[in-house]
């Protein structure tokens, strides 16, 4: 599952409630809820060994929470731009949006593990996200804003796809 919404809105409970979840958690913020967490992550690699944990060792846990996947992304970025020796994701690899496109193949390395401990440990899988405004270009009618997990446009299109469901955190 995706789940994106606004600040506060509830994502991190949510999942919190999810079966014997644990939290791989990128950004601050949870410290309001009691639930088990690896220490925040301030590298990808920090990720990837939370999630080589899971596969391959014993433990008790049924749901894996990745808190948040847009702060995650960050993380890509900065092992990007060390690998390339670049200033920002924009510079990476000469610029033009390159470091956007290598983005990718880390982002599948990180699905890869997901797919692992879903495969061979019957793990699920909860991706938290914020949302942003972005305007939309409907070519039946009128542009208009609409909400969007807070991503570059080519991790959004691969996470979204790989997911079984999206869905948004609102207040009614």
């Amino acid at each position: 599952l995706m789940i994106y919404g606004t600040e506060g809105i509830g994502k991190s409970t949510a999942a919190s409630q999810a079966p014997s979840p644990i939290f791989i958690p990128t950004e601050d913020g949870l410290d309001q809820i009691e639930c088990a967490s690896f220490p925040l992550a301030e590298k990808l690699a920090d990720v990837e060994a939370a999630l080589h944990v899971l596969l391959h060792e014993e433990h008790v846990y049924g749901t894996v929470v990745l808190d948040s996947v847009d702060w995650l992304e960050r993380l890509i970025w900065d092992a990007l731009c060390k690998q390339y020796g670049a200033p920002n994701i924009e510079k990476v690899d000469g610029g033009y949006g390159k470091g956007y496109v290598h983005a990718i193949t880390y982002w599948r390395r990180v699905l890869d593990h997901l797919n692992a401990l879903r495969n061979q440990r019957g793990m699920c899988v909860i991706l938290l996200a914020h949302a942003k405004v972005e305007k939309f270009n409907d070519p039946d009618s009128e542009a208009y804003d609409r909400y969007s997990p807070r991503l570059n446009k080519h991790a959004t299109a691969l996470l979204t796809e790989w997911v079984d469901a999206v869905l948004f955190a609102t207040r009614k």
